[in-house]
């Protein structure tokens, strides 16, 4: 990441989530995940592309960055999260903001109470 500088490492990790293939994700993950914690990526990179894996294997996100349509409402809605209730604290970890301010940029409303201590 640090040969590329910030642009480039933000377009490097823009065509590796939106591949049409978590293998690839799943490959370069930990290298993401590595150099956020040498403060050279975005932990809110790490989080979006944990997210975007897990959802692609249909699992429960964890940072709450992946949405989806719901036929039923005619919108998006938050893919399902686990451990609804720690979300925020998951988010702040990882230097994103809460998931209700996330989220109001497609105006969803999220309304799991949040633990206290988040």
């Amino acid at each position: 990441y640090s040969d590329f500088g910030d642009i480039k490492s933000s377009a490097i990790f823009l065509i590796i989530q939106h591949a049409d293939d978590n293998k690839l994700r799943d490959k370069y993950l930990p290298l993401l995940e590595n150099t956020a914690a040498q403060g050279e990526a975005s932990k809110g990179h790490v989080a979006l592309m944990k997210d975007r894996i897990l959802v692609w294997e249909n699992k429960p996100q964890l940072y709450g960055t992946q949405l989806t349509f719901d036929e039923t409402i005619g919108g998006y809605k938050l893919f399902k999260v686990e451990d609804p209730q720690n979300l925020n604290k998951r988010r702040k970890e990882m230097d994103m903001i809460p998931i209700n301010e996330y989220l109001k940029n497609w105006n969803i409303t999220y309304d799991v109470p949040q633990n206290q201590d988040n």
